[in-house]
């Protein structure tokens, strides 16, 4: 009979034996049964779909905002929460707003509740696939921006109630294996980044949109400190951070969000690091034997934006009812003011013994009511609803007239002109060619009164071809503009000038956005100005093209 013998590994003398590596972890998701503890401890809706658009999965949050509970939606289109079903099907719907990644971010949407009431949310999703490349369903991830706007109007903080509700899972082997993949997949897939530190604030895993967030890989952050992989921040804001999450490590429930901002460089290709905002939250998830801080990271940069561009538009539409009110209540007086004012200095002068004050005080009387008829055109021009009237513009051959235009102004003040216009690449725009003179000639002779010493004037484009925009930046190396000024330049009659009217800025701004475009200024007292405007390019007609 054979016997079986153990053999041992032999080593020579000196020779150590060798252990093998054990594998390195799975980083990109947290491990175990986090996934479905992430899902239930979410502080915003989620919504999961199958690729039919059938709901398979919401959390207790959509459940709490729609007033449905979790077995009415489960198996039923994902198209009976959202009005825009009426216009279309929904799936169709959302397919038109993901973009060539497969995933769509703040797309503003109305949720129908149970009982009809309508909520405006700002929605994200991505498609989820296997390993094979197969679509599985999406993963919808939406925030109330009822409470957004609370947020925004009051400055006061929205305390986030996480609540987890525990569901046992008593499946076959196959199933349970089958589920916890597909909850890891529904945790890679979330448009928000999320993050699981230990309690000391060192990072464990994180999810794939925190990589495309912060430019980290998840083998690059394993174990660093949390306030090291968010960027550069302030040290004010790191110590901030901190002071949150010792009072939700020693309180434990759920952290109430707050904002913070960073700059995110792109290691990639060396550009200029991008200032982001940021949304954060965080939980506390006790398991059996550990406790974990999860972190939830919302990009609220583009939110935020688009929130002060609202406003910003409804200040400017009622300040544009009150200029075409006051225009029209005050020209008319001042026409017969000036009539009268005329005729009276026609006299004084035809009189040779007339007292020289009564002169000099006719001529004030002048020169103010001068003022105020230039106040008022001002006004007539900001309310006049002037139809635009669109044609193709070669926008470098355009810029270089409006330049020929104020150069004897440039050089009257001894300031240099460089213009950087991409080689071999014209652009066109589509836009009102008198509204466009009227803008540039603006910002350009608002670029030069800065600079009364002399300095140095860029102008640049560039096509933007992700947005289909012309860039057109007008820097300057003049005086600049205090940062208490610089939210308020776009404001009807604030003005910095000894005889500025305040309506020139404004004025810009509604030029740009009757054409589809934006305007943003930057600008640093004592180093100058930097005055950026987006405008579509023009797309020609193909033969054939209706």
């Amino acid at each position: 009979m054979l016997r079986k013998t153990k053999t041992r590994a032999r080593t020579r003398p000196g020779q150590r034996l060798r252990r093998r590596p054990s594998p390195a972890p799975d980083l990109t998701y947290p491990p175990g049964d986090f996934a479905d503890n992430v899902i239930r401890s979410m502080v915003d809706t989620l919504i999961v779909t199958d690729a039919r658009g059938v709901v398979r999965r919401v959390n207790e949050v959509t459940c709490r905002l729609s007033g449905y509970v979790e077995r009415e939606l489960v198996g039923r289109p994902v198209g009976i929460l959202f009005v825009e079903q009426k216009k279309m099907p929904f799936m169709e719907y959302w397919m038109k707003k993901l973009d060539t990644g497969m995933v769509a971010r703040d797309v503003g949407m109305t949720l129908r509740t149970k009982s009809g009431v309508d909520i405006p949310m700002f929605f994200s999703g991505s498609v989820m696939k296997n390993r094979r490349g197969d679509v599985l369903g999406s993963v919808f991830v939406g925030r109330d921006m009822r409470e957004t706007q609370k947020l925004m109007q009051s400055s006061t903080e929205a305390i986030l109630d996480a609540r987890q509700k525990a569901t046992e899972l008593r499946k076959h082997a196959q199933e349970l294996a089958d589920q916890k993949a597909y909850n890891e997949e529904i945790v890679s897939a979330i448009p928000t980044a999320l993050l699981v530190l230990n309690t000391e604030f060192d990072i464990l895993s994180v999810n794939r949109r925190y990589q495309e967030l912060f430019g980290l890989g998840a083998e690059e952050v394993y174990l660093r400190p949390f306030v090291e992989c968010v960027g550069e921040i302030s040290d004010e804001t790191r110590a901030r951070i901190l002071e949150r999450l010792e009072q939700l490590k020693s309180q434990g429930g759920a952290m109430a969000s707050f904002e913070f901002p960073f700059l995110r460089a792109d290691r990639a290709s060396g550009a200029e690091p991008a200032a982001k905002i940021v949304s954060m939250s965080a939980v506390v998830l006790r398991l059996t034997r550990d406790v974990r801080l999860l972190i939830l990271l919302e990009d609220v940069t583009e939110s935020k934006r688009l929130m002060e561009h609202l406003v910003r538009s409804e200040k400017l539409e009622a300040t544009t009812n009150l200029a075409a009110g006051l225009a029209h209540e005050i020209k008319n007086p001042l026409g017969i003011i000036l009539g009268h004012i005329q005729l009276l200095s026609m006299k004084l002068k035809a009189q040779q013994a007339a007292d020289g004050d009564v002169k000099h005080s006719v001529q004030v009387i002048e020169k103010m009511v001068d003022r105020a008829t230039s106040l008022v055109r001002g006004l007539m021009d900001f309310a006049r609803e002037t139809e635009v009237r669109p044609k193709p513009i070669q926008l470098h051959e355009f810029l270089s007239g409006i330049l020929d235009m104020v150069f004897p102004r440039m050089n009257e003040h001894k300031i240099h002109l460089i213009q950087q216009y991409p080689r071999r690449r014209p652009m066109t725009i589509r836009a009102d060619e008198t509204m466009m003179t009227q803008l540039f000639t603006n910002l350009l002779f608002n670029a030069i009164e800065s600079m009364t010493d002399g300095g140095e004037l860029r102008v640049e484009t560039l096509a933007v071809e992700e947005t289909n925009m012309a860039q057109v930046r007008i820097a300057d190396s003049g005086c600049g503009i205090p940062p208490e000024h610089l939210a308020r330049v776009f404001q009807p009659f604030f003005s910095t000038k000894p005889k500025g009217t305040g309506m020139g800025l404004p004025v810009c701004y509604g030029i740009v956005e009757k054409h589809g475009g934006q305007i943003d200024i930057q600008s640093e007292a004592g180093r100058g100005t930097t005055v950026t405007v987006w405008l579509p390019l023009h797309a020609p007609k193909h033969a054939g093209t209706p």
